[in-house]
């Protein structure tokens, strides 16, 4: 591996892109102080991995980007790659970079912002990957393979545990210490894994045990659930069967009632027709009534409409003529205006045209006295480039004295050097058209392949992005949906809490009385309440429970005597006093008030008083008792229509208001606040609605979670397919990409070995010419040389005579310049105050013009509003007479509709009496009707209620067991009792309880489901999910305990590997340690002539993390700290460690920075001879003020400022002939004192 070109772009004073290309063998960067030499070592360093700005000569990371000069601007970010060519693979695939390439470009960019990044030949990667890429190869940020002037000496001056790092480097051992480095940071993780294992195990294991006995328990449970839910089954079966037998026998009344009524109703329809047909022609006759009295009102109001008009018109008329007298008096007064402006514009016009003769003539005069400043002037400058020209003439003709002298000595001697370089450019010059020639083919090729590979990435690319749009658009969806089903499972949840609560409320009769609830308890009497039997629109709860009042918590008994069993048993048990209705004696009661009570909702349905049976809808078993109740109340708005009610014909009624206040029909007024706040705390009415909406709710809510669920999984699934089809794609992406990189990288490379061989064609050619002419020009230089010299002298005196006579004839044209300078200096004043007397002008003149056309137009509009006004007056007064004809013509018109309205309404009286005498006689079929239909309805409501019945039996067996009742066979069923322990249940089939001449005991079977069900109330809360916890918990401690085990065995090798690590570490350290010292030993003699220097480690026994201590003693002096050793001796001794180290480990590379600094002359000598000496396995770059050193360069850069601030490298190639060294110094010596010379100062 070898350095073969760094590229620098906006680092530090490299503003341009900069590129040094490196050969084998020595590369001397020279320049004066301040010119950015350095600044090339710490690129170097910087793209190796420095982190520390202070050791790049900065206070920030940013610092190190160019932050401009007074002519250019600071740039956004600094970027230095590094080639490196014959890059070894095996390296490569060793730091984890299986890369298939020979040369690697390293890169490090940084921007302003502070974000930075490394890539490697293109790609992007981590500092990490560059640190393994040379670990071990003595190259690195901190290595020995980047030494300055200050960091030599820091080899001695460290502290010995810190200097140790160079050793490690050496001995290859650092990639061995960052492993064991991991390698103890996972042991330590592995640890505490083991103690959070640990204590997980600990507390799973306490978890198995009470989840154990909850399984159990759950066994038991679900037993008895599955023995409970057969027996309720099949006793539900045995009374749905029973159900059924009764609804058949009633279902047959029915059709003989429902005939006899229909019988009727046809009857009453025909009549009903003829009354409808009646009514049509009273709505006929209506209709023309409104029509005629419509066309009335339409006569009237245009009658209205002309007389507005005209009025309107008169009005218009006076203001016209009001606005024409006041625009005329407008006119005259501008005509005045306008004589005025026209006037005082015609003086100033002439005031302007005196004032521009006046500057006129003052331009002339100015422009004289400028031309006499103007004709001063070129004199002056003429006089001063005379000057000029002698005293350039009498400086060149000095130095071309001083050249001369110097060209009679130096032309022979490089005439001879000249010939040897001519010979040897024409050698290199073959080498390198032949290198061109296959570069280009090489190019050529790797063009063809680039053009490939992007058009294949930038399909690839296409296609990514329009996968990740898709992608953001399905996330969105994905998320839009997710928000809706946790916003309608937040619903769902909210109305599911709340049904249960009022369902739990309803259950146990929240607020009903005491007795109220003992006596629904009697379940073989008792068939509910009233409030459960009815059903009232929201808006009229509050009215219809003030209305019934404790009516609502009524009782409900088929028969009295089971009314006075109820009563009997909460008198007996102290239980309280409750109401019970017997729907039996209601139905009879209900047959004598029924007619009244219809006759009367009739009567009072309009009007604002709302019969309270009309919003009301209940069961048929509780509708007489509702109608005797609620038969004559009526709903009304507020208490003031209650009031006027009893007084206008409806005294025999109730009125409720919908707030809930109550007038009764005895006058007694019922009202104020239910619990001192308004409303009432426990509506019965109110819940019940409540419960039946939130049921509709939830159920809407479940539909509409279920087709979100179903629209989330299929977004879901399309996210799931395009995310690996992006994967893929992203997959093949990244391997275009890396083909793209490797293939320009390659391409880069071979346009800049072919740019550099082109250049350095062109310089050998230019060279070759410049080398021929140079031969035959110093021929002749030698020869014209004596003469010149001769020629020049007399020259010299001639011109000092002449350029003392041109400085007298300045002095005096300078002073002539200053005369006339005065003189036109006051002409110019003059002619800028007579200019700005004619701007002043000129402003008077436009703003007076504008004026008088303002005054023009307004003279002209108001001559048109008057115009337009005229054109008014004549259409008002056309349209006021016009509107006075209309007027007339429209009286008439009314006279003739005021004898058709009274046509209409005798007919109308005449219809209404007709419809009088057939709506008597379907009054009465409606009586019978009524009659039949009671009948009917009792019959229908006994098989309601049988249905109902078979259908709660049914529908309670589903809720319960989501099981179909009609789905079930019945069973035989024996039930065994025994004295100890529970019941047995058997199933036998009918021919077997035949053969005894048995049958199922139903009432053992209730017995035993009465059983079971206390059994499971007494288990008490069950936790029916513990068997499937327990499997969980069992098999996640399972899971903890292997992986425990796997722990400890991780553990174990771990420790083994760090053994291992160690083991090897400590045997290659020492191998390698004392190779250095011995060699350390050798070249410290070699370079001191004399004297001794040792190695050792501080602490023996522990090899691999002691300190090395260095021991020197120059010759001719005691033992003594090294530190106290002088810059030189310093310096030569770490150069004596740091070739006793590269003789052991030598880097790819070495860059020294200003070593050679603090040595003198002999110390120089040494210092070159040992750099000479590793050429062969280490390429230096040595940045260098020293010409002794340059001599030893293949390659010399120099490194200028021509802009300040702006850093430039120059180049000169520099062969060794292997027969004629001195005259290969003296011309390394010239080229180096040439670069140096380009930067002033």
């Amino acid at each position: 591996m070898y350095l073969k070109s760094i590229i620098l772009l906006g680092f530090k004073s490299f503003c341009d892109k900069t590129t040094l290309e490196f050969q084998r063998g020595i590369t001397a960067i020279v320049g004066p102080n301040g010119s950015g030499k350095s600044n090339i070592c710490d690129a170097i360093r910087w793209v190796l991995g420095e982190q520390s700005a202070k050791a790049l000569r900065g206070e920030t990371m940013a610092d190190v980007i160019f932050n401009g000069t007074e002519e250019r601007k600071p740039l956004s970010m600094a970027e230095v790659s590094l080639v490196l060519g014959d890059v070894d693979k095996a390296q490569l695939k060793a730091a984890g970079l299986p890369l298939d390439f020979n040369e690697l470009t390293i890169t490090r960019r940084v921007y302003r912002d502070g974000i930075g990044e490394y890539l490697i030949n293109g790609t992007q990667c981590r500092l990490k990957d560059i640190q393994q890429l040379f670990m071990g190869t003595g190259i690195g940020r901190t290595s020995y393979s980047i030494l300055a002037q200050g960091q030599i000496t820091q080899l001695l001056s460290t502290r010995p545990e810190d200097r140790r790092m160079v050793f490690e480097e050496a001995a290859g051992i650092s990639k061995y210490k960052a492993r064991r480095k991991e390698a103890l940071r996972k042991l330590e993780y592995t640890e505490q894994n083991l103690v959070r294992l640990a204590d997980l195990i600990r507390e799973v294991k306490r978890q198995i045990g009470s989840l154990q006995r909850q399984a159990a328990k759950a066994r038991r449970y679900k037993e008895f659930t599955k023995q409970l839910e057969f027996l309720e089954t099949q006793f539900a079966r045995h009374q749905y069967d029973c159900l059924l037998h009764e609804l058949h026998c009633v279902q047959q009344k029915v059709a003989e009632l429902q005939a006899q009524l229909n019988k009727v109703e046809v009857e009453g329809l025909a009549l009903e027709n003829e009354v409808s047909m009646a009514r049509e022609e009273l709505r006929r006759i209506q209709e023309e009534l409104t029509s005629a009295q419509e066309v009335k009102s339409g006569v009237n109001a245009q009658i209205q409409q002309h007389r507005d008009r005209i009025n309107f018109n008169l009005q218009r008329l006076a203001d016209v003529q009001a606005r024409e007298k006041q625009a005329r008096g407008e006119i005259t007064l501008a005509e005045e205006r306008i004589a005025s402006v026209r006037v005082e514009l015609h003086e100033l016009v002439h005031q302007r045209d005196l004032l521009v003769e006046e500057i006129k003539e003052k331009e002339r005069s100015f422009a004289a006295r400028q031309a006499s400043l103007t004709e001063v002037e070129a004199k002056i400058r003429s006089c001063q480039q005379q000057v000029a020209e002698l005293q350039t003439k009498l400086f060149e003709n000095a130095q071309l004295l001083a050249q001369l002298r110097n060209k009679i000595s130096n032309a022979e001697h490089q005439v001879r050097i000249d010939g040897v370089r001519l010979q040897k450019l024409q050698e290199e010059r073959d080498r390198l058209l032949a290198q061109r020639q296959e570069l280009e083919a090489r190019l050529s090729d790797r063009m063809a392949s680039i053009e490939t590979h992007e058009a294949e990435l930038s399909s690839v690319r296409e296609q990514a992005a329009k996968i990740r749009a898709e992608i953001r658009e399905l996330e969105g969806q994905l998320r839009d949906v997710i928000d809706r089903i946790n916003n309608i499972s937040r619903q769902f949840a909210e109305a599911n809490s709340r049904l249960d609560v009022l369902k739990q409320l309803e259950a146990s009769y929240e607020g009903f009385a005491k007795g109220t609830v003992a006596a629904l308890k009697v379940r073989e009497f008792a068939e509910g309440v009233l409030a459960d039997k009815i059903q009232v629109p929201n808006q009229y709860v509050c009215a219809i429970e003030s209305a019934l009042g404790h009516h609502l918590e009524l009782v409900l008994a088929e028969h009295a005597e089971g009314a006075r069993a109820i009563l009997d048993q909460l008198r007996n048990n102290n239980l309280g006093r409750a109401h019970i209705a017997v729907l039996q004696l209601c139905r009879e009661i209900a047959g004598f008030e029924r007619q009244e009570t219809v006759s009367s909702d009739a009567a009072c349905s309009t009007d604002g008083y709302i019969p309270a049976l009309s919003v009301i809808s209940s069961e048929e078993m509780v509708r007489p008792l509702v109608e005797a109740l609620l038969g004559k109340t009526l709903i009304v708005e507020n208490l003031e229509k209650a009031l006027a009610g009893l007084k206008n014909g409806l005294a025999g009624h109730d009125f409720v208001t919908l707030s809930g206040e109550v007038l009764t029909r005895h006058g007694v007024l019922i009202g104020g606040s239910l619990n001192g706040e308004g409303h009432n705390p426990v509506s019965i009415l109110a819940r019940k609605n409540e419960i039946a909406a939130l049921e509709r709710k939830i159920q809407e809510l479940r539909v509409i979670r279920g087709s979100l669920e179903q629209e989330r999984d299929t977004v879901r699934a399309k996210l799931d397919e395009l995310q690996s089809s992006l994967e893929g794609i992203e997959k093949h992406l990244r391997q275009c990409e890396l083909k793209g990189a490797t293939s320009r990288a390659e391409l880069n490379t071979l346009k800049s070995d072919l740019d550099a061989v082109t250049q350095r064609l062109a310089a050998i050619d230019f060279e070759i010419e410049s080398l021929r002419a140079e031969i035959e020009e110093l021929t002749q230089e030698r020869k014209h040389a004596v003469d010149e010299l001769t020629a020049l002298e007399t020259q010299g005196e001639s011109l000092r005579s002449a350029f003392d006579e041109a400085r007298f004839n300045l002095e005096r044209l300078q002073q002539e310049r200053e005369s006339v300078l005065n003189s036109a200096s006051e002409a110019r004043v003059q002619l800028a105050t007579s200019k700005q007397q004619l701007d002043g002008l000129e402003k008077q003149i436009r703003a007076l013009t504008q004026r008088l056309k303002e005054l023009e137009e307004t003279t002209r509009i108001r001559l048109e509003e008057i115009e337009a006004g005229r054109v008014l007056i004549d259409r008002a007064q056309a349209e006021v007479q016009e509107s006075e004809r209309s007027v007339e013509d429209l009286q008439r018109q009314l006279t003739k509709v005021e004898k058709t309205i009274a046509d209409w309404s005798n007919k109308r009286l005449e219809a209404e009496g007709r419809i009088s005498g057939l709506e008597k006689r379907i009054s009465e079929l409606r009586k019978e009707c009524n009659r039949l239909r009671e009948e009917l309805t009792s019959a229908e409501i006994e098989v309601a209620q049988k249905r109902l019945s078979a259908d709660h039996v049914k529908e309670q067996i589903k809720q319960k067991y989501q099981v179909d009742l009609e789905q079930v066979r019945g069973e035989c069923i024996k039930i065994i009792f025994a004295d100890e322990g529970p019941a047995k249940v058997q199933v036998v089939s009918p021919e077997e309880m035949a053969a005894h001449g048995l049958a199922t005991d139903w009432s053992a079977v209730a017995q035993q489901i009465d059983w079971l069900r206390k059994k499971l109330e007494e288990m008490g809360p069950v936790n029916l999910v513990a068997l499937e916890e327990f499997e969980a918990v069992q098999e996640r401690y399972q899971f903890l305990t292997k992986q425990y085990q796997d722990l400890v065995d991780a553990k174990a090798q771990l420790v083994e590997l760090i053994n291992r690590i160690n083991a090897q570490s400590r045997q290659m350290f020492l191998e390698t340690f004392e190779q250095i010292r011995r060699n350390f030993r050798e070249l410290f003699v070699e370079v001191f002539g004399g004297g001794k220097a040792d190695l050792y480690l501080v602490d023996e026994n522990d090899v691999l993390e002691s300190g090395i201590e260095i021991e020197a003693r120059p010759p001719g002096k005691q033992n003594q700290n090294i530190s106290l050793l002088s810059g030189g001796e310093q310096t030569m001794t770490a150069v004596a460690l740091l070739f006793a180290i590269y003789q052991v480990k030598p880097s790819p590379f070495c860059v020294l920075d200003e070593l050679d600094a603090t040595l003198d002359e002999a110390n120089i000598n040494r210092f070159v001879r040992l750099v000479q000496r590793f050429t062969d396995t280490t390429q230096f770059i040595i940045i260098t003020h020293n010409k002794r050193t340059i001599s030893l360069a293949d390659v010399v850069y120099g490194v200028t400022m021509e802009e300040k601030g702006v850093s430039k490298v120059v180049s000169v190639t520099l062969r060794k002939p292997e027969n004629d060294t001195n005259d290969t110094a003296f011309e390394q010596n010239q080229a180096a004192e040439q670069l140096a010379a380009q930067q002033p100062g």
